[in-house]
């Protein structure tokens, strides 16, 4: 195949391993396709050239993220957005509640504080009641999703409205099952 480059060929242009290679497909820097009859996945050349070229115009210290994009984020010179807005003046024009809409539905609507279901509170303080008083608050957390989780009446419901009112209502609670400081 003209123009193409096999995955060995990839890595050694771009100076990286093979498997860095299929990380660069599954973030979408890099485009793969299969040929039936051989093994191993083809790369266009001229698509691995910008990225090499890419690279060299923007290297940078390691450990430094210039950019990151996703369907709903963007990290770039050290400034957040969602939905191409600046994280810094959603935070300034709207309550959290009504960001946290907007980033799951794409509507602003619904900015009422997010529920608090009692029962699962209590449970969720009940499980972490036995992590020692300096525990990591992160290490707090992961355990009252879990309980949270196994409590939820809509677990298995994986529409985008179910969705949605479980993770109001895992906000809610969380925070409200945390210990105060």
């Amino acid at each position: 195949m003209d123009g193409y480059l096999s995955t060995e060929q990839v890595a050694r242009r771009l100076g990286v391993k093979a498997e860095t290679v299929y990380a660069y497909v599954s973030r979408g820097l890099l485009t793969s396709l299969r040929t039936s009859g051989q093994r191993g996945s083809r790369f266009a050349a001229d698509e691995v050239e910008r990225l090499a070229e890419h690279g060299r115009d923007d290297a940078r210290a390691v450990g430094v993220v210039e950019r990151i994009r996703t369907s709903l984020t963007l990290l770039d010179r050290d400034t957040l957005y969602y939905r191409g807005l600046q994280v810094t003046e959603l935070a300034r024009e709207h309550p959290v509640e009504a960001v946290a809409s907007w980033l799951w539905t794409a509507d602003f609507a619904a900015a009422e504080p997010f529920p608090v279901v009692p029962e699962q509170v209590a449970a969720a303080v009940r499980a972490t009641a036995g992590l020692p008083a300096d525990a990591r608050s992160v290490d707090r957390i992961r355990l009252i999703v879990a309980t949270l989780g196994a409590l939820d009446p809509l677990r298995f419901d994986l529409s985008a409205t179910a969705s949605v009112r479980t993770a109001r209502s895992l906000l809610g609670s969380v925070v409200a099952a945390l210990p105060a400081r």
